[in-house]
């Protein structure tokens, strides 16, 4: 509301008021002024001249407020019109102001999600080469690891040899400590199969020959036990493919220990 509008309708209010008392005692005067030496027919005429003058004037003073009622009434329109019209410019900064601090929040949050898909790829890459990295290290290990018989497999291993005695020589490899260690660990287990051995041998082989390999002089000459030898290494985890060499006795057999695969 504007106070500056209320201040100029009180004074005119005032003025208003002191023009109507003027005129009130001015008819008061009019009314009571001498008409001794008057007729009948003037004192009416006069009164009603004196009448009509007040009507006049009352008129006037109407018509003045009413005229000054439309101009205040339209400043008052157009303050409260100003006033609500600042107050939407206000609004309206305010949501633009709001619009850019969303859109700002916006692009902050896609800047966020691509950061963490970035974050989420380096962790998977991550976890993929510790991965790689451990399965490098679990083969490494598996290669660095000799070769040797558990315990189970060792009760199985004289378990299931014991009942196929036979004769065996076994060569390691000259210079490789792992070959020379698993053929000495099988060899003593043939023996407590009850099966006869000459020892273990360290031999040069050309080419150098890996894992087990069992020589016989040729498929119908090979004993029954050297099968029987194959299989059960080959249970056991350790396969040993069978090679033909006419150069050894018939009846010989043959278990070549090379190096670890």
């Amino acid at each position: 509301m504007n106070f500056r509008y209320l201040s100029n309708s009180k004074t005119i209010i005032i003025a208003a008021l002191i023009a109507i008392t003027i005129i009130s005692i001015s008819i008061s005067v009019l009314i009571t002024g001498s008409g001794e030496n008057m007729s009948e027919i003037e004192k009416a005429a006069k009164l009603n001249r004196n009448v009509f003058i007040v009507y006049f004037l009352f008129l006037l003073i109407t018509v003045f407020l009413t005229a000054w009622f439309f101009v205040t009434s339209n400043k008052y329109q157009d303050a409260i019109k100003a006033d609500a019209d600042s107050k939407i410019e206000a609004a309206k900064a305010e949501a633009a102001k709001a619009n850019e601090n969303v859109a700002a929040l916006t692009v902050r949050a896609e800047e966020a999600r691509v950061s963490i898909l970035k974050m989420e790829k380096e962790v998977a890459d991550a976890q993929r080469k510790q991965a790689e990295a451990q399965r490098s290290l679990e083969e490494l290990r598996g290669r660095i690891k000799p070769r040797l018989l558990t315990r189970e497999q060792q009760t199985q291993f004289v378990e299931l040899l014991k009942d196929a005695k036979g004769t065996i020589t076994i060569d390691a490899m000259l210079g490789d400590s792992e070959s020379v260690a698993f053929a000495s660990q099988i060899n003593a287990l043939l023996i407590s199969a009850g099966w006869k051995s000459l020892g273990v041998m360290k031999a040069v082989y050309g080419g150098q020959p890996k894992g087990l390999i069992i020589l016989v002089h040729s498929a119908e000459k090979a004993p029954p036990y050297a099968l029987k030898l194959q299989q059960t290494l080959t249970l056991l985890g350790f396969p040993a493919p069978a090679e033909l060499h006419p150069d050894l006795p018939e009846a010989s057999v043959k278990l070549i220990v090379g190096t670890k695969p």
